[in-house]
Order: C-alpha cells, then sequence, then structure tokens
C-alpha cells in the first residue's frame, strides 16, 4: 500500500479530438446553409455569397491578409473581387473547398477554378486541380493538349508540384505517349525535346529513345529539315 503521506505525482497529457476540426467547419457549413452569423459578403461577377470571414480567412491566405489589413473592406465586410479569373461558378466551387475540404470539378471548368485558387491564394484547391489534372490526362486517351495546357498552367501559377506529375504520368507511359496519333500529329520540335529531357522515362534502351525521335521527324516529311546540323 502506498504511504498516505507521499505526494503523488501529478499526471500531464493533452488530448486531442481528431474529429475536432471537421466538425466545426461542418457546423459552419450548415450555419451557411441556414445564414446564421455570416459577416462578410464577397462579390464575385454578377452574384453575392455571404460567408463566415473566419473560415474565408482560414482557407484563403488572400482573404487573411485582407481582413488583418485593417482596409476598408476588412471594416465593411464587403469584398468585390475585380480580378477577372474570379467568375461567380469558379468562385462557388470555391467556397465548397473552404467548408467542406471538397471539390467537384469536371475539365470544362478546373482551370477557371485554378486561376481564382490561385488569385486568393487557397492552397488546398490549388492542390486539389493539380491533382484533377494530372489524373485527367493519367485516365484518358493521351491528349498532347491537355498536357500542354496543364505545363502552361503550371509555369504561369508557379505549380512545381502539378509539372513534376505531368512529366511522371508521361514518363511512365513514354512509349504508348510517344507513338500515339495524338503526340505524332501534334506535338512541335520543343515538346519532343522537353518530352525527352524528362528524367526516368520508361524506355528499356536509348535505342527506343531515338526510335521515339524518329517517328515523331518522318511523321511529317517537314519536320527532316530539324535533322540539319
Amino acid at each position: 500500500m502506498a504511504d498516505s503521506g507521499a505526494i503523488e505525482q501529478v499526471y500531464r497529457r493533452t488530448m486531442s479530438d481528431s474529429t475536432f476540426g471537421n466538425d466545426m467547419l461542418s457546423v459552419l457549413n450548415v450555419m451557411r446553409a441556414e445564414g446564421v452569423l455570416l459577416d462578410v459578403t464577397v462579390v464575385a461577377g454578377e452574384e453575392e455569397f455571404v460567408a463566415h470571414s473566419t473560415v474565408l480567412a482560414y482557407g484563403s491566405d488572400f482573404f487573411r491578409r485582407l481582413f488583418s489589413s485593417g482596409m476598408k473592406e476588412s471594416q465593411e465586410k464587403r469584398v468585390d473581387l475585380k480580378d477577372a479569373s474570379a467568375t461567380a461558378e469558379a468562385f462557388r466551387l470555391l467556397l465548397e473547398v473552404l467548408y467542406t475540404g471538397q471539390l467537384v470539378l469536371s475539365s470544362d471548368i478546373v482551370y477557371d477554378v485554378l486561376a481564382v485558387a490561385n488569385h486568393l491564394q487557397v492552397q488546398s484547391a490549388l492542390r486539389l486541380c493539380g491533382d484533377f489534372i494530372t489524373k485527367h490526362l493519367r485516365d484518358l486517351q493521351f491528349d498532347m493538349a491537355k498536357y500542354t495546357r496543364g505545363l502552361q498552367a503550371a509555369d504561369l501559377y508557379r505549380l512545381k508540384t502539378l509539372q513534376e506529375s505531368l512529366d511522371i504520368v508521361i514518363a511512365d507511359d513514354f512509349m504508348e505517349v510517344t507513338s500515339s496519333d495524338a503526340f505524332l500529329e501534334s506535338a512541335t520540335k520543343d515538346d519532343l525535346i522537353r518530352l525527352l529531357q524528362i528524367e526516368n522515362i520508361a524506355a528499356t534502351s536509348e535505342q527506343q529513345v531515338y526510335e521515339a525521335a524518329m517517328r515523331w521527324l518522318t511523321h511529317d516529311p517537314s519536320r527532316m529539315e530539324h535533322t540539319a546540323a
């Protein structure tokens, strides 16, 4: 039996509820639907969206800086998104990300959402859009235009992870890609050079890489001029 006169050691430990953050956002999303405690209006395109400023500040670097800046918008709690990228449809989807972490995307809207996510610096949406663009390229028949557009977006918004992911898709399916009609017909010389410079391409030998280049060159006789020294 322990000595009744001994001082008992105090046991301390920090306990965490792993669902706390998600539960809080879920409740706030319900409150948004019910119009409860909404304190900011965002104008995107021709539409107005009401939201909780704390949720916007939590998920967007743009709103966090704005609401803590002391500027007129932070006092009046009305923000007019004047950037051309901030369309009503794209912002509506972005708002869902901020409240739910989910983003329902399609190929005809993803680049609009990516543009407004970049403008508002919503990192989670940038990642989700990048993942969608990569999966779209990987899951469907290869399309050179899709690859090029993805690279252009990655360069424009400085999304290194997206650029690397797109290159991995090409590297993994190098032989299939370079044999496809989409590549042979629409790839430019610069496209070819870039593909040949990707690391870890899935080719078993340098001969296969050489043959891939030759397929592109001979597909269109006018390309043979590129072989001139």
